[in-house]
């Protein structure tokens, strides 16, 4: 089992595609745990306000598997190429970190990923 650290947006009815994205990762990982959704100004882009919020689970799922879940739990919430090439996301989640191999390293640099990290360490603190 590894620990794998997820970070989820949206910008398009996020707080309907936030609620599913959070059943179905509760479904495909089990024990996974959820901060607080943020809302969070866009990066380079002209769009609405995103919500974010961050994962942690532990997985058996190697690298290439548990990107094939995240794609198809985005998929399930209606993101798709088209959308995204006009700045619509309806569902975004990164793996950022897989055991002790993190990801994104310009996520981790983010202030909402930093504050966002701080309050999962304090949820991992309070499990028995």
């Amino acid at each position: 089992m590894a620990k794998i650290i997820l970070c989820i947006g949206s910008n398009n009815h996020a707080a309907e595609h936030m609620a599913k994205a959070r059943l179905l990762l509760s479904a495909a990982f089990e024990g996974i745990g959820f901060t607080n959704n943020v809302q969070t100004e866009p990066i380079g882009v002209n769009t609405p306000m995103y919500t974010n919020c961050m994962a942690q689970a532990t997985s058996t799922l190697n690298y290439d598997e548990i990107r094939r879940v995240l794609k198809s739990i985005e998929a399930q919430c209606g993101d798709a190429p088209d959308l995204r090439q006009k700045c619509v996301v309806n569902m975004d989640i990164d793996l950022l970190q897989l055991g002790r191999k993190r990801y994104k390293a310009e996520d981790w640099k983010r202030y909402y990923v930093k504050e966002l990290k701080k309050e999962l360490d304090q949820l991992t603190a309070k499990q028995p």
